[in-house]
């Protein structure tokens, strides 16, 4: 089965704006970059964490993106799609951390960790 078949979703990434100059007070001022659409799939896991205190179960949501993807960590991600059309979620989500997932000699896809946890 190919990767490509497993990504169920759409999703618009809006990279930030490059810095294009610098307004009376000193502030860069940036450009406004156009999102672009992606397949992807959004994950779900169940993870445990242990503490002193016990242990609590996190729900630890994800995007898995094709590796041919422009990223960055401070990007935001709109319009979660299914196929279909139906949105999955209606906020913006944004960038925890990035993970690149390899085969054994290179690059396979990208795992996008969003912030927020229930």
């Amino acid at each position: 089965m190919s990767f490509k078949n497993l990504l169920a979703h759409t999703c618009e990434i809006t990279l930030p704006g490059k810095v294009v100059g610098i307004d009376d007070w000193g502030r860069p001022i940036h450009d406004k970059p156009k999102p672009y659409t992606t397949p992807c799939r959004y994950v779900t896991e169940k993870t445990r964490n242990r503490s002193v205190n016990g242990e609590s179960t996190v729900v630890q949501t994800s995007l898995l993106l094709p590796k041919d993807c422009e990223l960055s960590p401070d990007m935001t991600i709109d319009n979660l799609c299914d196929f279909e059309g139906y949105k999955i979620t209606e906020k913006p989500l944004l960038v925890d951390n990035i993970k690149r997932q390899t085969s054994a000699k290179k690059l396979h896809h990208y795992k996008v960790v969003l912030k927020g946890a229930e």
